[in-house]
């Protein structure tokens, strides 16, 4: 929730572009959605972060830190660091929305599939 409401204060401040905040914000709402409809329809209660999730969190917060310092020290280095942590942080959270949601079918298929197994042998 701290994440998105930095990026949402960054938006409104100008210092960043909308699509930013919505990709954010789209990747946290496919991880939550998937997650509870998880637990509805397969009572699945562990949903373990990833490796790529982490790393998608560690490059929105250094593209956060990067916004701040060439807001306020315009400097060409710092403009160059923005835009590589934006490139990353984007790919990142791209990626990690795409891992999410295909781990999140494994484990609604291999829960089903046990659940399945063991009603038939009932």
């Amino acid at each position: 929730i701290l994440l998105v409401t930095v990026f949402f204060a960054l938006t409104v401040a100008g210092l960043i572009p909308a699509g930013l905040l919505y990709l954010v914000i789209g990747r946290d709402l496919v991880i939550v959605a998937g997650a509870l409809l998880i637990r509805i329809f397969r009572n699945v209660r562990q949903f373990a972060p990833s490796t790529l999730g982490k790393v998608s969190t560690f490059f929105q917060i250094m593209f956060v830190l990067m916004v701040l310092l060439e807001a306020a020290f315009p400097y060409r280095f710092f403009f160059w660091l923005e835009t590589t942590a934006l490139v990353l942080m984007v790919v990142f959270t791209v990626f990690s929305g795409v891992d999410y949601v295909r781990r999140g079918m494994r484990m609604a298929h291999s829960v089903k599939t046990v659940i399945d197994g063991h009603r038939g042998g009932e």
